[in-house]
């Protein structure tokens, strides 16, 4: 899930930077966005991104600590786990 909402608020961000720019407010007929200056909307859109690539490409659940056998004799009688 926050995959997903790291996608998302990514793609908002994505479009937000692109709407700082003039040629492509003006090739989409937008005046302008809120009432906002370009160099706002390219940091908004700039932050956005960035959070979103961290909510999507960050620690997912963490790494689980290896286990390794337990011998007596030559039967396994267990496991133990190490260090994370």
């Amino acid at each position: 899930m926050k995959k997903v909402v790291g996608i998302l608020v990514g793609i908002v961000g994505l479009v937000v930077l692109a709407l700082s720019f003039s040629a492509v407010r003006a090739g989409f007929k937008i005046s302008s966005v809120l009432g906002l200056s370009d160099n706002i909307l390219m940091i908004v859109g700039g932050i956005l991104l960035i959070a979103g690539a961290f909510l999507s490409f960050g620690k997912g659940g963490g790494k689980k600590a290896k286990e390794v056998p337990i011998y007596h004799g030559e039967n396994v009688v267990g496991f133990r786990r190490m260090g994370k």
